[in-house]
């Protein structure tokens, strides 16, 4: 997962594993199917869990950086 800000955050999901290209290859031949909304709503799922985390931590660095003596000493 590769995550950007252009004045939103965009998340980018890169597919990897054994045999990728063949099972691209079968679903662009018709020979294996996907559910699409399945798989939108998974990869929406993914997104929010991930950009919940990262909130989580944004917010866990600022609260440190507040509360601490030292950091404020230095600025």
């Amino acid at each position: 997962v590769r995550v950007r800000q252009n004045g939103k955050r965009i998340a980018s999901f890169l597919f990897t594993g054994a045999d990728l290209d063949q099972l691209d290859k079968d679903y662009m031949s018709g020979k294996a199917l996907v559910n699409p909304v399945q798989l939108r709503e998974s990869l929406n799922r993914l997104r929010d869990v991930m950009f919940e985390k990262l909130r989580k931590s944004e917010e866990t660095r600022y609260d440190r950086k507040g509360k601490d003596p030292v950091h404020q000493a230095r600025r």
